[in-house]
């Protein structure tokens, strides 16, 4: 008799003590970024290629309806520029005939800072959850340093010092991003959050360039227009809490 009471009961035992998960997560990640240089990129190389680019960030989200969730995800990476693609380019614009040209500077680091909205549905699987997900919102792009360029002209004493970087601290532009989160359940707080999505931010970049000679005489400088589209994949792994509850009976 005892043993069909507990097994008429078990049902309500397991109901009641599985978890359900709160509709608010919370996300702590570190970040790895790879970008992609896309031949227009190149050609309008004057700020620097990136390399790649490491941070981190955080992503706050609500359950809006069944499966989906809406959020806002913030990251920030810093960029390490490629010095010998940047120092080629700046070589190519300002090279002349019957003078010698040396670059002697050139931006090394990179900073962009992403804040998105994001939109993710929620799939379930036996092993783990699957999220696509889209973010829209803004990236800013700072830190990029000035380029020196020195030019001789050759058996005379007279040179040219030039400086070339943005004309602004900082650019920002749309940011757009899709991409495939994993989420593994560790414990009744949270669990494992790995993601990896393509992001594409198209800047319109204004570059100012200064010229002095060896006199110290300064010349009028210039501006230009440079678009420097920027895109990569970006790599996620970090820690999503959930906040798992005991259902009541």
């Amino acid at each position: 008799m005892t043993k069909l009471i507990f097994f008429l009961l078990l049902p309500v035992f397991l109901y009641a003590q599985a978890p359900i998960e709160n509709s608010f997560r919370f996300q702590l990640h570190g970040a790895v970024s790879s970008p992609i240089n896309s031949s227009k990129s190149v050609n309008n190389n004057l700020i620097g290629r990136a390399i790649v680019g490491g941070g981190g960030g955080y992503l706050f989200a609500l359950r809006i309806k069944n499966e989906w969730y809406a959020g806002l995800n913030f990251n920030i990476l810093s960029y390490t520029i490629d010095e010998k693609a940047l120092k080629e380019t700046m070589y190519k614009r300002y090279q002349l005939l019957g003078h010698y040209t040396t670059v002697t500077g050139t931006a090394k680091r990179a900073t962009i800072s992403n804040i998105n909205f994001e939109i993710a549905y929620k799939k379930r699987t036996r092993i783990i959850e699957i999220e696509p997900f889209v973010r829209m919102g803004v990236a800013m792009m700072d830190g990029i340093e000035q380029s020196k360029v020195t030019i001789k002209r050759k058996n005379s004493n007279y040179t040219e010092y030039k400086d070339m970087g943005p004309e602004q601290l900082s650019y920002a532009a749309a940011s757009l991003n899709a991409g495939l989160r994993f989420f593994k359940k560790i414990s009744r707080k949270g669990g494992i959050a790995a993601s990896v999505h393509y992001a594409f931010a198209p800047y319109n970049i204004t570059m100012k360039e200064n010229t002095k000679d060896y006199l110290g005489t300064d010349y009028p400088g210039h501006t230009f227009k440079v678009y420097q589209p920027f895109q990569a994949l970006q790599y996620e792994l970090g820690i999503q809490f959930r906040f798992y509850k005991k259902q009541s009976q």
